[in-house]
């Protein structure tokens, strides 16, 4: 039986550990938190992040995992359309159906860990990982508190500021601060000014093209809600690179940290004052003050370009470690991680009938080109490097569209033209990225690699 460590156990991470150990492999997940106190979130204030979406593409990786049925059972609420806007709630820019379920964080979290632990997945807490090492037995991973594991296959999902992609790719582009903000979770169904606390639409995105201003809306469940604000950087306008790096040190520090049940008040207060100065609906302005757990956000863009390679050996990265999380501007961030994550699983479950993979662990085939995990780790990099260009092409687009300064016309005319073209452009460019099958691609691929094979040994 192979064996792998998967690093992070967030969402990608507990999902690709999963799908692993469905599939017969042996699997520990190990994460720099204390994983047990993580998954008892009783309190507001140890809740982490807000809401996020899964569309279509994303549940298809979820069936292919095994874990549609688990996810599904969490609290959600299904969406069939979602709006953009202008920031003040008026002119529709466009009404785009989709096929898509929203979710707390948390609450999808704590459910995928579980299944984890379910499956038989060992999984380890307050464990950083320092140092990787290839030996003879496999991959020689250390951890900060002087303790190792070697496993044939390491994958790293420890997020868009990834240690193991740091270690085993020191050439790897930096990521690159794009938006800052924050995010909320309020409690629907509390009644302000004779309206229930909740957005009128399911999912909606409030936009100021002309000042680099977005706000994301999301009803998760019948029990709450979310919400995300967020502003592009001046990175992508006039800032230097001294002052960018600067900045990236110091939102990796703080993002997705909650505020203290102390500062709440004060902070929900400011937050909903912003938004008002932004010129959000009054309703949207409500959910933002009720909200009972706010956090910091940053989103970073981590350059992909088609030479990129997210596998090194034995060594293959998932997720934000692999793509960034600027993939949240056109709501892919989590399908993409899902996407990778059934990816890695299927191409390594189709190749466990070949004998070179099941004799990888016996050390019988030679290293570099000759080592079957190698070749698999090759095959899941060629699929995902392809589509994370894709991904993340269309949401520098749409990060570009939010940012149109007012000297290029009249306010009135930039607004209008600005909302026109980001409605056509979400419309054009989502649809196709909603309907990726990552089956497909990667049967294609495998099959691909066996006729390749096929045709050296012949000569």
């Amino acid at each position: 039986m192979l064996s792998v460590i998967v690093v992070g156990a967030g969402l990608s991470g507990t999902a690709t550990a999963y799908g692993l150990r469905k599939s017969g492999f042996e699997v520990s997940l190990y994460d720099i938190t204390d994983v047990a106190s993580a998954n008892d979130r009783s309190r507001n204030d140890t809740i982490t992040g807000g809401g996020l979406t899964v569309h279509s593409n994303g549940i298809e990786a979820l069936k292919g995992l095994g874990l549609y049925d688990t996810v599904i059972a969490c609290p959600h609420q299904v969406i069939t359309h979602t709006q953009i806007l202008r920031i003040d709630g008026s002119d529709v820019a466009t009404n785009l159906k989709i096929d898509g379920k929203h979710f707390l964080r948390q609450t999808m979290q704590q459910c995928l860990l579980k299944a984890c632990v379910s499956e038989g997945v060992k999984v380890f807490g307050c464990m950083r990982l320092v140092h990787l090492e290839r030996t003879e037995n496999g991959i020689l991973v250390t951890f900060s508190n002087g303790s190792s594991a070697t496993a044939d296959l390491v994958v790293g999902a420890d997020g868009v500021h990834s240690t193991t992609r740091r270690v085993a790719f020191p050439d790897y582009p930096s990521a690159r601060l794009i938006a800052t903000g924050h995010i909320g979770v309020f409690h629907r169904g509390t009644f302000i000014e004779g309206q229930p606390l909740e957005f009128p639409v399911d999912m909606a995105l409030y936009s100021d093209a002309r000042r680099g201003r977005a706000v994301f809306a999301r009803n998760c469940s019948h029990k709450h809600g979310s919400w995300m604000s967020v502003e592009l950087t001046e990175s992508d306008r006039r800032r230097n690179s001294a002052t960018q790096a600067h900045d990236v040190d110091d939102r990796a520090k703080t993002a997705w940290m909650a505020f203290s049940p102390s500062e709440l008040p004060r902070e929900s207060a400011r937050i909903a004052q912003v938004a008002r100065t932004w010129s959000l609906p009054t309703m949207a302005v409500h959910c933002v003050r009720s909200a009972a757990v706010i956090s910091r956000v940053a989103l970073f863009d981590v350059p992909i370009i088609p030479a990129t390679r997210l596998a090194k050996e034995r060594v293959v990265l998932v997720g934000d470690a692999a793509h960034g999380s600027v993939a949240a501007l056109v709501s892919q961030n989590l399908d993409a991680a899902f996407e990778s994550a059934a990816t890695l699983v299927r191409v390594l479950s189709l190749l466990a009938g070949d004998r070179a993979l099941q004799n990888a662990k016996r050390q019988e085939q030679p290293r570099g080109t000759g080592d079957a995990i190698c070749t698999a780790t090759k095959i899941y990099s060629n699929i995902r490097v392809r589509r994370a260009c894709a991904v993340n092409k269309a949401a520098r687009d749409v990060a570009r569209m939010m940012y149109l300064p007012a000297a290029n016309g009249p306010a009135a005319v930039v607004g209008v033209l600005t909302r026109a073209v980001l409605g056509f452009l979400r419309a054009g460019l989502l649809t196709p990225l909603l309907a990726y099958d990552y089956r497909r691609e990667t049967d294609a691929a495998v099959a691909s690699y066996g006729h390749v094979r096929a045709g050296r040994n012949r000569h």
